[in-house]
């Protein structure tokens, strides 16, 4: 069945059920139900109530938890998105910006909250990457740093645009300095430029 405007298509459903605004060709074969197509910008908008939920479900079923498996809605009035798996909330991102995991209630712009919390970052390239946190400021991204380097197994930490201590791969701590400060045969493991400490 094709709708018509002005002698233009501008909506079509097809042999198959799929639902084209804007366009004759369905989009992904995972996704082609609903294709919503525009030469310029695109996009979708779900109007709901001034306090009220606007939603989308994942669902694998007809009734029950199954109709909400995954879901992201944005509550109008509080103002924040939940995100959800396995029919439970998940993530938030409030009002004010803030996003929690694991909490409904985000105190900073990052916040975890679970049993263990735990932040994995993972280098894909063990021989020579580098796994690191930055603690930076506008004009400057890079004014603190923790970096866990793979390719001599040491941690170092970086301040005021500097690296001021490291772990090395034998686990001695290395102030003012990137190399073993101690004479050969000694096994100091703290060590400062300058100074040597048992």
């Amino acid at each position: 069945a094709d709708g018509a405007s002005a002698s233009t298509e501008r909506m079509r459903i097809d042999s198959s059920g799929r639902l084209l605004l804007g366009t004759t060709t369905e989009g992904k074969e995972e996704a082609d139900n609903l294709t919503i197509a525009d030469s310029g910008d695109c996009g979708l908008t779900l109007r709901s109530g001034t306090s009220n939920y606007g939603a989308i479900y994942f669902s694998d079923a007809t009734s029950g938890a199954g109709e909400y498996d995954g879901f992201f809605d944005y509550k109008h009035g509080d103002g924040y998105f939940r995100f959800g798996t396995a029919q439970a909330e998940r993530m938030r991102i409030d009002s004010s910006g803030n996003m929690g995991l694991g909490t409904t209630s985000p105190g900073e712009r990052l916040h975890i909250a679970a049993s263990s919390p735990a932040v994995l970052i993972e280098a894909t390239d063990t021989s020579s990457g580098e796994s690191k946190v930055q603690l930076g400021k506008t004009g400057n991204t890079n004014v603190g740093e923790i970096k866990y380097s793979h390719s001599d197994n040491s941690l170092s930490f970086r301040v005021n645009d500097g690296e001021k201590a490291r772990i090395d791969s034998s686990g001695r701590l290395l102030v003012g300095s990137t190399s073993n400060l101690a004479p050969d045969g000694f096994a100091s493991k703290i060590q400062t430029a300058g100074t040597d400490y048992q």
